[in-house]
């Protein structure tokens, strides 16, 4: 079942990214970024029990914001 991230959800999500590109990441590195993050319950990427892994487009769509942001 997919759920739709919060706004609040998804700003945090546009926040990480803008802060991790500012420390020098490569856009070919944010998937793994995501994945590495999605495991971790303090973050805004985690998934619970039984949820999906975000696809790569819906994970650049969030770079794509960030990248306007920036």
């Amino acid at each position: 079942m997919w759920n739709k991230a919060t706004d609040l959800v998804a700003d945090a999500r546009v926040t990480d990214l803008i802060t991790y590109y500012r420390r020098g990441m490569k856009p070919w590195h944010i998937v793994e970024y995501v994945r590495e993050n999605e495991k971790k319950p303090d973050s805004p990427w985690f998934r619970g029990e039984g949820e999906q892994p975000l696809c790569q487009a819906q994970i650049y769509i969030y770079y794509a914001r960030a990248r306007q942001v920036i």
